[in-house]
């Protein structure tokens, strides 16, 4: 019975939610299942600043204007 009543309080309280909380919880709660659970890679949805920064490098000369 009390598990009934917990459940029952879990929906209210998610539903009463702002649709991009839900997202972002469901997505927090989803990783670290699949984490957990061996699914998922962290190396592949970690944000390693020094590889985004050397490979996504552009000169700022290149989108100067053309004298």
């Amino acid at each position: 019975m009390i598990i009934i009543f917990l459940c029952l309080h879990f929906y209210r309280f998610y539903n009463s939610l702002p649709p991009v909380s839900k997202a972002y919880g469901s997505l927090c709660l989803l990783t670290t299942t699949a984490y957990q659970l061996g699914l998922l890679n962290p190396v592949n949805i970690a944000l390693i600043y020094d590889a985004v920064i050397s490979r996504f490098q552009f000169e700022v000369d290149q989108f100067s204007a053309v004298d």
